[in-house]
């Protein structure tokens, strides 16, 4: 039987934390499309939703920048052309040390957050700084 998180605990967790109000992007969006949605709205990178609801991938500025060739953007190129479809996703009640590690040894700028296989949410490297800044400031008081 998994134990449930203290409120202390729980205080710390990604959840806390996430982004809960996010932009989606389906796979047949057009990159110059998801270009404009990432701009539009000041982030790096967006979860890929199907039909269904169900997260299939994730699109950033760096897939985005797939459609130059030479000097020209190929406009008409779809988000699942050139969408990571190889996910990482973290639970919303996996600890902020956890999540930091995470990040810390690996390239993700944000990830996806699941709850029992929805998209809940969206965490990323600022929101680890955020919740340093927060931890730091409580020690100190």
């Amino acid at each position: 039987m998994s134990e449930q998180p203290t409120p202390e605990r729980r205080r710390h967790n990604v959840s806390r934390y996430m982004s809960v109000d996010l932009q989606t992007i389906t796979p047949q969006t057009t990159v110059m499309a998801a270009a404009r949605l990432l701009l539009q709205h000041h982030i790096s990178g967006a979860p890929v939703m199907n039909e269904a609801g169900e997260l299939i991938g994730v699109v950033s500025e760096r897939d985005v920048m797939k459609v130059l060739s030479g000097d020209t953007a190929n406009a008409a190129l779809l988000v699942q052309a050139v969408m990571s479809t190889q996910v990482v996703t973290v639970p919303q009640d996996m600890s902020m040390i956890t999540l930091a590690s995470l990040f810390k040894h690996n390239p993700y700028r944000r990830l996806p957050v699941v709850h029992e296989g929805k998209l809940v949410g969206q965490i990323s490297r600022s929101d680890v700084l955020r919740f340093l800044l927060e931890l730091t400031s409580e020690s100190a008081a």
